[in-house]
């Protein structure tokens, strides 16, 4: 605070000091009526041209409201009495003012009036007052009244007291005025003689010019919060929030952080900075930023700000942590099925897992009917549309499993390939699939018979081995061996084939589709007679154990 104050020096206050009184500048008038008082205050203005005028006051005698007044005599006391009460001589008042220092009340600082009775009677008690005011708009300090007093003026009280009476001087230290207020000094003396009292009145103070400087301090103050709990898929917000506490505005604030490993921002940067000019007292700026994070996890998100002036502010640390539903799909199927005279139905079961931490909202299982197969049925509220079979599970919980199937009809054997796909919220989808083997079954036939029969002795006869795949599906490595009796002699064979003594090894077949017959012939001569008997011994691929047919013919002589 800067404060300029014009002291008066009490030199300059007695050169120009207002003199109020009996014989200095006054206004005196007498009462137009019997019963009261006029206060009307005439207030001597004075302007100036060139300097302080000399007087500020004009000089003249109090008027006389009777030009022939009789001094009134006043009563001794009565003895319960000991202070006669004041008595007016004629009830005439008189008043005297001054405004310092231009003399004129518009362009001054203080206005002092005194108001006091024309004419007093000796010896007899009298009032007059003192009253000072303010005229200005400013506080004025140190206000000091002095009123200079004849020795023909005996002082009985004063309210206030004055803080010094000494040498004919009275002097009241009023302190400090607010704005165009006014205090009021009630005087009792009395005249011990006949005679005139000139009494002068002078003031002194200070006035302040002063300014003010409000001192401020800024505090500033940064919070984080995140996003506590957010699937991988989805954004994590992140909002910083700067405040300043303080009773100033704080400049240059500037919000910046490094988020954490595993968190970047849309844009894929780790650093996020914010900045604000001027952040007034009481006022809080908001900044969000949309985080993105690589991986599962918790993440720790902080912050730091500054500001003009040393300012600094961290946040604590909040913490987000990032789930994943994680899906698993299982198609089961059987490897192989048998087709014999019909081709049966397949059926598939798929089952599906959430092994992740968070739950798998819109999971849904889709299943292709294979190729060359119908859709039979499904479970589960499973539905074909379009050659697909569509399961809607809704929310997989984390950890939870779910099994449903479904039935297709192959068109013929052979090999099916299925497959099926599960997708949910924020989850990665997941594939399986199995093959079905439909397989037919072979049914080997074997027969033998003899051309001729009965066979005379030394005459041949000629064998048909015949084997036929009665099934399904193809046999394979058919092998066919013949084993002769003594009665009879080995000639020839049809195709390949091996001798050796009295059997007859065929070539392998190798396939022998279904529906198919192979033949095989084997010519032997009758060296004996009787009930003779032709084995063949037949084995393949998909049988467990030999066949065995044997033909019998008979040999006569």
């Amino acid at each position: 605070m800067i404060a300029k104050r014009m002291k008066l020096a009490s030199a300059a206050l007695l050169s120009a000091a207002m003199l109020v009184g009996i014989g200095c500048s006054s206004h005196q008038e007498r009462a137009t009526d019997t019963t009261g008082v006029n206060d009307r205050v005439d207030v001597v203005a004075v302007e100036l041209n060139e300097g302080q005028p000399e007087p500020w006051w004009e000089l003249r005698p109090p008027r006389r409201g009777d030009p022939t007044p009789a001094p009134t005599r006043v009563a001794d006391p009565a003895p319960v009495d000991t202070t006669p009460a004041p008595v007016r001589a004629n009830d005439g008042r008189g008043s005297v003012s001054a405004a310092y220092p231009t003399g004129d009340a518009r362009t001054s600082a203080i206005l002092v009036e005194k108001f006091f009775p024309t004419v007093v009677n000796a010896g007899t008690p009298f009032d007059y007052e003192l009253r000072v005011t303010n005229l200005t708009t400013l506080d004025l300090d140190n206000v000091q009244v002095w009123d200079n007093v004849p020795n023909n003026f005996k002082l009985i009280s004063a309210t206030p007291n004055p803080d010094s009476a000494s040498a004919g001087n009275l002097m009241w230290n009023l302190g400090s005025m607010g704005p165009k207020s006014s205090k009021t000094i009630q005087v009792r003396g009395s005249a011990p003689s006949e005679g005139k009292i000139q009494a002068c009145a002078k003031v002194a103070y200070d006035t302040s010019l002063c300014n003010e400087i409000l001192v401020v301090k800024p505090a500033i103050e940064l919070a984080v919060a995140v996003t506590p709990e957010v699937l991988l898929c989805n954004p994590i917000e992140v909002k910083y929030t700067v405040c300043n506490n303080g009773t100033g505005a704080a400049s240059n604030v500037v919000v910046n952080e490094t988020l954490p490993n595993g968190l970047t921002t849309a844009a894929g940067a780790r650093e996020v900075r914010f900045t604000v000019a001027s952040l007034g007292a009481g006022e809080c700026r908001d900044f969000t930023v949309m985080a993105k994070a690589a991986a599962t996890g918790t993440y720790a998100v902080d912050g730091a700000a500054t500001a003009d002036g040393g300012l600094t502010a961290s946040a604590g640390a909040k913490q987000t942590v990032v789930r994943q539903p994680v899906l698993t799909i299982n198609v089961e199927c059987p490897g192989r099925i048998l087709a014999g005279r019909g081709v049966p139905e397949v059926p598939i079961t798929v089952t599906v897992k959430n092994t992740g931490d968070a739950a798998s909202a819109n999971t849904v299982v889709e299943a292709p009917v294979p190729a060359g197969t119908t859709f039979a049925r499904a479970s589960d509220g499973g539905a074909n549309a379009g050659g697909t079979v569509r399961w809607n599970l809704g929310s997989l919980a984390a950890g939870a499993t779910r099994s449903m199937s479904f039935v297709v009809q192959p068109a013929q054997r052979g090999n099916i390939d299925a497959r099926a796909r599960v997708v949910g919220e924020c989850a990665n989808a997941a594939t399986d699939g199995c093959t079905v083997d439909v397989l037919g079954v072979p049914a080997v036939l074997l027969e033998v018979v003899d051309m001729d029969d009965p066979i005379l002795v030394g005459e041949n006869v000629t064998y048909r081995i015949t084997v036929t795949n009665q099934g399904s599906a193809p046999d394979r490595q058919i092998e066919i061996v013949c084993n002769l009796e003594e009665n009879a002699q080995f000639v020839s064979a049809s195709g390949q084939h091996q001798v050796s003594g009295r059997t007859i090894t065929f070539a392998p077949v190798p396939v022998l589709n279904a529906k198919e017959r192979v033949t095989f012939e084997v010519t032997v001569k009758a060296v004996s007679g009787g009930d003779v008997r032709f084995g063949v011994t037949m084995n393949t691929a998909e049988l467990s154990r030999p066949v065995n047919e044997t033909e019998s013919t008979n040999f006569y002589e």
